[in-house]
């Protein structure tokens, strides 16, 4: 079998990660994924699903650990997962990812794509758990050219989200900023859109923000890692050639 994608629960003793079985063939493809569950002190391992036939992948908890976002492409979308009661609840999206909890765990940012005027543009969503509600939060003024945002990702302090910003879908650059997603206050971070931002995350502080960037037509080794400091607001690389850059705890 492969296991990717695993994280701990913030609440218990426990790693939710993806699971792919291996196929008949050692050189065949693997079965689908589904998320398992295992337990750090019993060592042992379980489908978080009865449901042979619930599959998903990139298992993201909830601060609080009583929740988790899954992607599952076959039913369109992200499947929020109360972990005590298995209740499930479907927020519809094609963008293939698991989105990221509020800091107080009552609201899951992700994105969708919609058509705009002419083109197709990432919108970012707030979803609020308890009451069931969805609303566009970013990117509302998309039926009249606006801009393409996608990847939100919750600042600790639950004030800000840093996302990427397509400003023309004509160029496949992106900047990468931060939003206010109460009064759509932004404060940029990267605008060079030569290049493209992708896995970013905060330190458990907030205090700074790590991320990968790839020059747009690049080699594969020209992957860089910068920090981006809140109180300086500068920010600087920190290595070249390294990947998938994430804080530790």
């Amino acid at each position: 079998d492969r296991c990717t994608t695993p994280t701990a629960s913030p609440a218990a003793p426990e790693i939710a990660y993806t699971r792919e079985s291996a196929g008949l063939d050692p050189n065949g493809p693997k079965g689908a994924p589904r998320v398992w569950i295992l337990d750090e002190i019993t060592g042992q391992t379980t489908p978080l699903f009865a449901d042979p036939q619930k599959i998903g992948h990139g298992p993201v908890w909830s601060p609080d650990g009583k929740w988790l976002s899954i992607w599952n492409g076959l039913e369109g979308g992200i499947m929020v997962v109360q972990r005590q009661t298995g209740d499930t609840m479907m927020l519809e999206s094609s963008n293939g990812d698991s989105g990221s909890w509020s800091p107080d765990s009552q609201s899951l940012y992700y994105t969708n794509m919609i058509q705009g005027m002419g083109s197709f543009r990432n919108v970012v969503l707030k979803a609020d758990i308890a009451q069931g509600t969805v609303a566009t939060v970013m990117g509302k003024d998309v039926e009249s050219g606006g801009l393409s945002i996608g990847v939100p990702v919750c600042d600790p302090t639950g004030k800000w989200v840093a996302v990427t910003i397509q400003p023309d879908p004509r160029i496949p650059g992106r900047e990468l900023s931060l939003f206010d997603p109460e009064g759509l206050n932004g404060t940029p971070i990267l605008e060079d859109l030569t290049k493209l931002p992708t896995y970013y995350s905060w330190t458990p502080t907030g205090d700074k923000l790590v991320f990968q960037i790839y020059p747009i037509g690049g080699k594969e080794d020209d992957v860089e890692t910068w920090v981006w400091d809140r109180e300086t607001g500068v920010a600087q690389k920190i290595v070249a050639g390294a990947r998938f850059p994430k804080w530790l705890p």
